[in-house]
């Protein structure tokens, strides 16, 4: 297969429009990597041409997408029709992780317990509270408090379908009771849960490996497996450097010759476990060798991660510091200029300045 990176550019809704609104996006995708929240809205707001980031904003508060911690322990916009079965899918294996961590953070299974007991008292009648809030009542609570063991608490009740984040006050998060905030939806059989699951990633995501799907759900390599043999049906096979890749049916040939200004955890690289294709990996530590973990923005022509970006906002003006792997040609810079005011649009700057 030589077009890889063109189709998962077009299955991931970058280069192919058609999607209207945030929920659709995020539930085409399954989940879209939110632990940075403002690259977390460009990832929608990309693929929704004339889309703007208090749009984004307005669909996490009328609950149309909603921020929760999921896939592989971190932080993801979810449709809220889709979380409590995502969840259950992936949690005899998060489970494992989940109780390395209680006894790393000194949690007895009772303290636990108390702890979900006072988040409930806290959050019932749809109160929204603070994190330093929620530190607060434990600590009222009789809970030794520091800020590894709240963030323990606030993932793990995540994770196990208790809480969810609720609408930020100010620059502020907030967290609520998951029931409260989301409606009840449909349960699923582990092996209906698999099919939709399998279906959701290929089709979004693909061409990918069982390997990739593998990394993006958690599940072990043998559901995994099973996932993909309950989907087969519906998924086209074809083979990319010796493995057998799945996507979707055939689609109209994907758009070429294209750019886009990607956050750093947008679904296009944080999709995959091998991620190669668009950046080898000689130049990863160029996206991802930060001391933090947190991958920076991209500059991707043709499905090739060439360069990176960075965003800063003054008064009225957007200012798009580039910097290229190799120099860019004029025309590609044109052409970063055009994309860069497609940004400054979405966030809601009526000018663009560059940094080189």
């Amino acid at each position: 297969m030589t077009d890889i990176l063109a189709r998962r550019l077009d299955s991931l809704h970058i280069s192919r429009t058609g999607l209207t609104t945030p929920a659709e996006v995020v539930r085409w995708l399954g989940a879209v990597q939110a632990q940075d929240y403002s690259g977390a809205k460009w990832s929608v707001g990309l693929r929704l041409p004339g889309m703007t980031d208090e749009g984004v904003e307005q669909a996490l508060a009328d609950r149309s997408i909603v921020r929760t911690w999921s896939l592989r322990g971190t932080l993801h916009l979810m449709a809220p029709e889709d979380i409590r079965w995502m969840l259950a899918l992936i949690y005899p294996r998060m489970k494992i992780q989940l109780r390395f961590n209680l006894k790393r953070h000194a949690f007895s299974d009772d303290e636990l317990v108390r702890c979900y007991h006072i988040l409930e008292k806290l959050l019932r009648d749809g109160v929204q509270a603070t994190r330093d809030e929620v530190r607060a009542a434990l600590a009222d609570g009789g809970i030794t408090v520091n800020n590894e063991r709240v963030n323990f608490i606030l993932v793990t009740a995540a994770i196990e379908g208790l809480i969810c984040q609720g609408i930020r006050r100010k620059k502020e998060f907030t967290f609520t009771l998951l029931d409260e905030w989301v409606a009840p939806a449909p349960e699923r059989t582990r092996e209906e849960a698999l099919h939709a699951c399998a279906l959701r990633y290929f089709r979004s995501h693909g061409p990918a490996t069982v390997a990739d799907f593998t990394w993006w759900t958690g599940l072990t390599l043998t559901e995994a497996r099973l996932a993909v043999e309950l989907a087969r049906g519906e998924l086209q096979e074809d083979i990319h450097n010796g493995q057998p890749v799945w996507f979707a049916p055939q689609t109209p040939e994907p758009a070429t010759n294209t750019l886009f200004l990607l956050p750093g955890f947008d679904e296009y690289l944080l999709g995959y476990t091998d991620r190669t294709d668009a950046l080898p990996k000689i130049l990863e530590k160029e996206v991802n060798g930060t001391s933090n973990g947190l991958f920076l923005s991209t500059v991707v022509f043709d499905g090739k991660i060439e360069g990176i970006w960075r965003r800063s906002f003054r008064k009225d003006t957007a200012i798009i510091e580039i910097k290229p792997f190799k120099t860019f040609s004029a025309a590609k810079e044109k052409r970063i200029e055009k994309v860069a005011g497609q940004f400054a649009r979405y966030a809601g700057m009526k000018a663009v300045e560059f940094v080189r």
